[in-house]
């Protein structure tokens, strides 16, 4: 209960933000990306030679209580075929400066998933943001330490990096969190959908209960919604961002599908997760 009015509460105020930002909003999409000064890093694999179908897209930093990213990776290639695979391109964003940290978690994922990375179907990188007056102080290449206060305003400085990378590999993103548990057969479960709302007009589609993980959008709105996620530059969380952004798009509500196909990991709880503490399951 406590969760649903802090979450009211959350929303109203993200309403009243978007109602006065929207004119901003609609003067930035007539401009150039704020992320035009973005710079990437190529730490594992090259990008596909051909747009695929769908990038799914993790962001990953260091954790106070250890990473599930591996975990991550291993889940969603075992629960894919080789064909699913080919239609799709793995991209991982990594959002933490620490030399150590950065070889470390390169080096595990290249010597675990290397048939993936030379098949062009995983993409390391890390993204660095500067020029942009509304990000402030923020950059990526600076972050404090790990999740030692929330920081909504970090989150989606990574998000918007790895989202600006994704339009240019595939016609679809995924959003996925660091810490997720794939269903087999989950691309498969995307694709059908995707064809089946071909003709249909939507911004999000949701394969998940959870906030932020299981998102699918058109890559072609993602530099609007680059665009809105570093506007709310201060700690308006990510998920309502979400929400208005659909409604700023005109898809008034949700579409979610009953099964859901991603999870948290089962030794996962958010309750340990002192980066975003309220976050863990999608309020709505």
């Amino acid at each position: 209960e406590e969760k649903k009015i802090l979450w009211q509460l959350d929303q109203e105020q993200i309403s009243s933000e978007v109602k006065n930002h929207l004119e901003t909003f609609k003067d930035m999409q007539k401009t150039s990306s704020l992320l035009q000064q973005a710079k990437y890093k190529f730490l594992a694999g090259v990008p596909p030679q051909q747009k695929k179908l769908l990038v799914a897209g993790i962001s990953s930093a260091r954790h106070p209580h250890g990473s599930y990213l591996l975990d991550t990776l291993q889940s969603l290639f075992q629960a894919s075929s080789e064909a699913e695979l080919n239609c799709i391109v793995v991209l991982v964003c990594l959002s933490d400066s620490d030399p150590e940290w950065l070889n470390q978690t390169v080096t595990n994922i290249s010597d675990g998933f290397k048939a993936h990375v030379e098949a062009r179907r995983l993409l390391v990188v890390q993204g660095h943001i500067s020029g942009s007056p509304l990000l402030g102080g923020l950059n990526n290449s600076n972050h404090s330490p790990p999740c030692k206060t929330p920081s909504y305003s970090r989150q989606k400085a990574d998000y918007a990096l790895l989202m600006n990378f994704a339009i240019s590999v595939s016609r679809h993103s995924l959003m996925l969190e660091d810490n997720v548990h794939c269903t087999p057969k989950f691309i498969s479960t995307i694709y059908l959908t995707l064809l089946a709302w071909k003709e249909r007009p939507w911004v999000i589609l949701e394969f998940s209960i959870l906030s932020l993980s299981g998102k699918v959008f058109h890559t072609s709105d993602l530099s609007r919604l680059t665009f809105l996620l570093l506007l709310f530059h201060g700690d308006t969380p990510t998920h309502l961002l979400l929400s208005e952004f659909r409604l700023l798009l005109a898809q008034n509500i949700p579409i979610r599908f009953s099964n859901s196909v991603f999870h948290h990991v089962s030794n996962y709880s958010v309750l340990e997760d002192v980066c975003f503490p309220v976050e863990g399951r999608d309020l709505q």
